[in-house]
């Protein structure tokens, strides 16, 4: 299978979308847990479907090998003009919605925030949040995305991804470039060249969503010929891998796999991406329009979801507690279905209405005034 400068990787949309869902429920979760009956799954392979941490690993991989197919395809991408315009670029697609988000999102949470300690299964964490009074010093230092902000009392708590994926991916060219010539170079000199930076996990990923991406017919042609069975087996591999913190909870476990693979989930993450790229069964599923769809809004879900969790949970869960009376178990899963449907249209709505058209405007004004 020979990947082709015009093909794009639609399926790869998807895959992002459910990330973005996936860290809207590890966040939900996270705010108002699991019924009792189901403690069971948050150690357990299902556990997947809710693991933020490991969303986020798949979004640097797929910044990673998604840029990278864009430099690979560029005849003129090392001019200075090239590299002011891709960082330009780059900066809008992020930036924008950003900091719009997190401007509307100060304001609200100022104004409208609840009291999560008068719901009973509410979290420490987010009765923390909660009660946490921001600061316009910290609007600003979210907004440079270069000062560090510490997780407890930022305005978005995920805004240092952002910054990271910021300050990573216009650093890209450089990465590409490097690696190109020997990834295994390009790793471990930039594994220790930022590691004083806090980000050097991080840019080990966008590391080696490159290589996968330069050594994609490789791969994709060493893995496509073997049976369905040795398939699905590669499958619950990945599965287990990406999830085994969760259900192996020794302390040295833990120590060596991060020792030896930086992270303990990366080898997960990196075999179920891979087994991604190489199955056009499972291409096919996430081709469905409804993934589509979910890839499309990905970026918006993600950006608005924590907000739309502190202000509109309390108020839901109130009106559902109202219904069912005592029943909790119907008031959380009634609950967490509703706000899951009012996630992915508020993300609709944000996409259509600031995002897409932030960024084409923003494209715009970078092509008539600094180009």
């Amino acid at each position: 299978m020979n990947l082709t400068q015009q093909e794009r990787f639609h399926y790869l949309d998807s895959l992002r979308g459910l990330a973005a869902l996936a860290v809207f429920f590890s966040h939900l979760i996270g705010a108002f847990g699991l019924p009792n009956k189901l403690m069971f799954l948050q150690r357990s392979p299902i556990r997947i479907f809710w693991h933020g941490e490991g969303a986020v690993f798949f979004f640097f991989l797929l910044s990673g090998f998604v840029l990278t197919k864009q430099l690979d395809n560029s005849k003129d991408m090392f001019n200075l003009k090239s590299l002011f315009e891709y960082a330009l670029l780059r900066i809008n697609r992020i930036y924008p919605s950003f900091a719009f988000i997190l401007i509307t999102s100060y304001f609200l949470r100022n104004r409208f925030i609840s009291d999560y300690s008068l719901i009973s299964f509410s979290s420490d964490w987010i009765i923390g949040i909660s009660k946490v009074s921001l600061s316009f010093s910290t609007l600003i230092k979210e907004l440079s995305v270069i000062f560090n902000v510490e997780s407890a009392i930022r305005i978005i708590p995920i805004s240092w991804t952002l910054s990271s994926e910021i300050v990573i991916s216009i650093c890209m060219p450089i990465l590409y470039f490097v690696c190109k010539k020997n990834w295994m170079v390009g790793l471990v000199f930039f594994y220790y060249s930022t590691k004083f930076l806090g980000i050097y996990t991080f840019v080990i990923i966008f590391i080696i969503g490159i290589v996968i991406y330069l050594q994609r017919n490789k791969i994709i042609n060493s893995i496509k010929p073997l049976h369905k069975f040795l398939k699905v087996l590669i499958l619950f591999f990945g599965i287990l891998l990406f999830t085994f913190p969760f259900y192996i909870q020794t302390p040295w476990v833990n120590k060596i796999a991060s020792v030896l693979f930086i992270h303990s989930i990366l080898p997960g993450c990196v075999v179920l991406f891979i087994l991604v790229l190489s199955s056009t069964s499972i291409q096919k599923i996430l081709t469905n329009n409804w993934l589509q769809f979910l890839g499309k809004i990905s970026y918006s879900l993600y950006l608005t979801h924590f907000t739309f969790l502190l202000l509109v949970s309390y108020p839901m869960i109130v009106y559902v507690n109202k219904i069912a009376g005592t029943n909790l178990l119907f008031v959380r899963l009634t609950t967490y279905i509703a706000l899951t449907i009012g996630i992915l249209c508020t993300a609709s709505a944000f996409y259509y209405l600031f995002e897409h058209p932030l960024h084409i405007k923003g494209k715009k004004l970078i092509k008539d005034y600094f180009l």
